[in-house]
């Protein structure tokens, strides 16, 4: 489950930098931006890879399509290495692991996955939750990288790193870091904002047989 939890965060992401002051102000016009633009979109569908590096050293690789639609609805659907489903219609979260033939379903709780539904809905303030830089990049450097660390202890995020397109504004890569030196990298393509989806979507229903587990 803890890579799901990865998953739902990641609409953010990168190392903070060492000198916060000097790049703050730098920050704030682009991330006003991007919320701007971000409120303005009803739907966003991506292509994307992730890769999940341990600190042991080792690394998981999975790929598949991304669906989002305000106000709070999101699905994950995992092409490889498993066709593992992650599905929120902006109340419950399910989960289906095919490997194990099981659906964990769950309240949309506070915290990791309501802030990432928060932002994307244009409900968020990300410089409420986070403090947050702007990391150095050549000036023929396609996108931005900004910095996030959370303003207080979150158990799921250590810091984080996003990386938006500079013509777009849109998020293209997220890096997200844990308290236990695992690190879920997640880059976005093929995007595209606003092509219309049904709310029924975002609606799941366990497959016939399979374990149903609510924490």
């Amino acid at each position: 489950m803890k890579r799901y939890i990865a998953v739902v965060l990641t609409i953010f992401a990168v190392l903070a930098v060492s000198d916060k002051a000097s790049f703050a102000l730098e920050a704030e016009p682009i991330i006003s931006a991007m919320q701007a633009r971000y409120e303005k979109i009803s739907t966003v569908t991506a292509v994307f890879t992730q890769e999940v590096s341990t600190q042991t050293g080792g690394v998981l690789k999975s790929e598949g399509e991304f669906f989002f639609k305000k106000p709070g609805r999101m699905k994950w659907l995992y092409t490889m290495p498993e066709k593992d489903v992650v599905v929120s219609n902006g109340k419950t979260l399910w989960v289906f692991q095919p490997d194990l033939n099981q659906v964990i379903e769950k309240p949309m709780e506070a915290g990791a996955g309501a802030l990432v539904i928060s932002f994307l809905s244009g409900l968020g303030e990300l410089k409420d939750e986070f403090d947050i830089t702007l990391a150095a990049v050549n000036d023929d450097a396609k996108n931005h990288v900004l910095n996030l660390e959370p303003k207080k202890t979150h158990p799921g995020i250590k810091r984080m790193t996003m990386e938006l397109d500079k013509k777009t504004l849109i998020v293209v890569k997220t890096v997200v870091q844990d308290h236990l030196g695992n690190t879920t990298a997640i880059t976005f393509s093929g995007i595209k904002t606003d092509i219309p989806l049904k709310d029924s979507f975002f609606e799941y229903k366990p497959p016939k047989g399979a374990a149903v587990v609510r924490p």
